[in-house]
């Protein structure tokens, strides 16, 4: 296999091994015939500032995602190596991971294994541009690079990368904040390709959510937060409101709303006046559970003194289980006197019944009361107890009443 790694343009001979990797954008081809090399090459880093020029393959397009799954389990591989140093987790950011896409697939389409970018013409290599260029059409403040050829899974190409001291320097580095991942198949020698492209960028701090793992099955999580002269920080889930103010640590435990989907966190960091903001996100599964659902917040009834009649005469509410398919035990209690509930027990699917019980004398009035609906079999379950608002108003208004026709069509 081949892997390359580049610091400080210092270029530490290694042994070949080769990995192929498929253009984002290209559908994957068949495997190839006969087993292909391994390679990781020379690491790259020391990334600096550089112009824009106009080259042509040089960064700029968006590749497409050919293994997203393979992309998300390198920055897992790469967040457990460093945390299990005790060293910061890396943030995946856009703009590296298009980045390493892009050159992945670069590598591949035009079958070179180089960090700089180059293009094939008429049968030869013509340089296009170098790595920081390319790197800076996508994300400023490029910092390391490793490439890699032929490995077929995460796992092989970061056992590789890891064996390579400049490689693995790169990986662990704490002048790294922030990391992308791509990987392509089905064109070049090699036919797979890997690239990690490392940064950090001046005035962002971020967030990292479980080590950046993709997924979680549990509404605990961990946060990291870079920085290091805050004094104080808070988060909020999605658009929910902000915690209290707490003093600035780099980990914080944090929980996740009760509810599966993807969840986004955000973080705010202050010093005196300054401050910044940043987020990141995970998508929560959580197993099936009971939940009490399908109940208003609230139910109003109106009295009509010239026509002595409530509207609506009654209202019937169900608790129902909008989480899994277990039965729910509940029982209503009621504030207020002006109404009676029947029954007041039951288990899911039955039904009660809401009715005003008053006579109400005077044009105005208005009553107030409430249901509190509370699950007592399972125990535990989210949306228990629930309240229902209720409400009676009093008028004495001239009832306009309306009948709207139908119809009945016959098929002939």
């Amino acid at each position: 296999m081949i892997v390359k790694n580049r610091l400080f343009s210092y270029i530490t001979a290694i042994t070949l091994i080769t990995l192929l990797t498929l253009y984002p954008g290209i559908p994957a081809t068949s495997a190839p015939p006969t087993p292909q090399p391994e390679t990781i090459g020379d690491p790259a880093s020391g990334g600096e500032a550089s112009l824009y020029p106009n080259f042509t393959s040089c960064g700029g397009q968006f590749a497409s995602v050919v293994n997203a799954d393979f992309e998300k389990e390198v920055i897992v591989l790469v967040n457990n190596e460093r945390v299990s140093r005790n060293l910061p987790p890396l943030k995946a950011v856009d703009g590296l991971m298009e980045s390493a896409r892009y050159h992945a697939a670069d590598l591949g389409q035009d079958d070179y294994f180089e960090h700089d970018s180059y293009d094939r013409q008429n049968g030869s290599l013509v340089y296009v541009c170098s790595t920081w260029t390319r790197i800076d059409s996508f994300y400023s403040g490029a910092r390391a690079e490793n490439i890699a050829a032929g490995y077929t899974s995460p796992a092989s190409v970061m056992a590789a990368w890891m064996n390579s001291t400049g490689h693995r320097n790169n990986i662990l580095s704490t002048d790294n904040w922030e990391i992308g991942v791509g990987y392509y198949q089905g064109n070049g020698y090699y036919y797979r390709y890997w690239v990690q492209d490392f940064g950090k960028r001046t005035g962002v701090y971020p967030l990292i959510i479980n080590n950046e793992a993709p997924r979680t099955d549990n509404r605990d999580v961990s946060l990291y937060v870079y920085g290091t002269n805050w004094s104080e920080m808070r988060f909020r889930n999605n658009n929910e409101e902000w915690s209290n103010w707490q003093p600035f640590s780099n980990h914080a435990s944090w929980q996740l709303p009760a509810s599966s989907g993807e969840q986004t966190v955000y973080s705010e960091l202050r010093y005196g006046s300054l401050v910044v903001a940043n987020s990141d996100s995970i998508y929560l599964e959580l197993p099936e559970q009971a939940e009490l659902g399908s109940l208003p917040a609230q139910v109003t009834f109106n009295y009509n003194l010239r026509e002595q009649s409530f509207i609506p005469p009654r209202a019937v509410l169900a608790p129902e289980n909008v989480g899994d398919d277990q039965v729910l035990t509940w029982t209503v209690t009621q504030q207020g006197d002006w109404f009676e509930v029947s029954p007041t027990q039951g288990s899911s699917p039955d039904t009660f019944v809401v009715a005003p019980i008053v006579a109400p004398q005077s044009e105005g009035q208005i009553y107030t009361g409430m249901l509190t609906v509370t699950v007592t079999s399972p125990q535990g379950v989210p949306g228990s107890p629930y309240v229902v608002n209720l409400e009676l108003v009093v008028s004495n208004n001239e009832l306009l009443k309306t009948f709207i026709p139908f119809s009945v069509v016959v098929r002939p």
